[in-house]
């Protein structure tokens, strides 16, 4: 079995952070040169820009423990998730997993922080039926969380090729959601918002306030930002 995209970033952080103990700041293009003969420039360059280093002025250190790394927990160019300040929750909509193999699957670093969820920690939720799901961020060598538990939760509901896993996760509890939108499904408005956690009477206008639009732009914007599946969906619920 080969190692995972998670294993393989924390053993180039690993080697970052070795040159960085013998000589800091370092200029990144000089660290690609050593590491090139392991790891190609594109991960090296993805690495130093995870939560445990500072790039400025095209040097790399150790970022202090005094220094806050701070992203916009604003999702609303973010593919596949959805909130808002005023939700309660934050909707992650995934492709159905098809096997074990596809886990860990990672999430935007901005859901990590919509969520309050810092590098160095984790999440566990839980679902209604005590479907576990966590979202690790413990390696400060990765740039986003990871998240994990939806392959069994996929497996249980029988999910197909093309189907939708949608998780809603509280933003304060660690009580979880979970539905599966079919891929031949079009759900009406009802059913939209249960699956989404929201009001179907204000459901056309929350999205577009989480999507930073106005009125009925809720689809065109979830497919101007590459979520096909999920404007298909918003764009064709109705009353009835």
């Amino acid at each position: 079995m080969g190692s995972s995209p998670g294993d393989v970033r924390n053993d180039v952080g690993a080697a970052i952070a070795a040159l960085l103990d013998e000589h800091a700041p370092r200029r990144i293009e000089a660290m690609i040169e050593e590491l090139r003969h392991d790891w190609a420039p594109s991960v090296v360059r993805m690495v130093a820009a995870a939560p445990r280093f500072v790039v400025e002025g095209g040097e790399v250190r150790i970022r202090r423990d005094d220094e806050p790394y701070e992203i916009s927990p604003d999702l609303s160019r973010v593919r596949r998730s959805i909130t808002a300040p005023s939700w309660p929750h934050v909707v992650v909509a995934l492709p159905a997993p098809r096997s074990r193999g596809s886990e860990p699957t990672s999430l935007s670093a901005r859901v990590g922080m919509a969520l309050d969820l810092r590098p160095g920690h984790l999440r566990d939720f839980s679902t209604a039926e005590r479907r576990a799901l966590r979202l690790d961020w413990t390696s400060r060598f990765l740039s986003q969380p990871e998240l994990t538990g939806v392959w069994p939760i996929a497996e249980a509901m029988q999910t197909e090729p093309g189907d939708l896993v949608v998780l809603r996760f509280d933003k304060r509890t660690p009580d979880a959601g979970v539905a599966i939108v079919r891929a031949d499904a079009a759900p009406g408005m009802f059913e939209l918002a249960e699956i989404l956690g929201l009001e179907a009477a204000t459901l056309h206008v929350d999205l577009a306030d989480a999507l930073g639009v106005t009125g009925d732009r809720a689809a065109a914007a979830l497919r101007h930002r590459g979520d096909r599946r999920l404007a298909e969906i918003v764009g064709g619920a109705s009353w009835t």
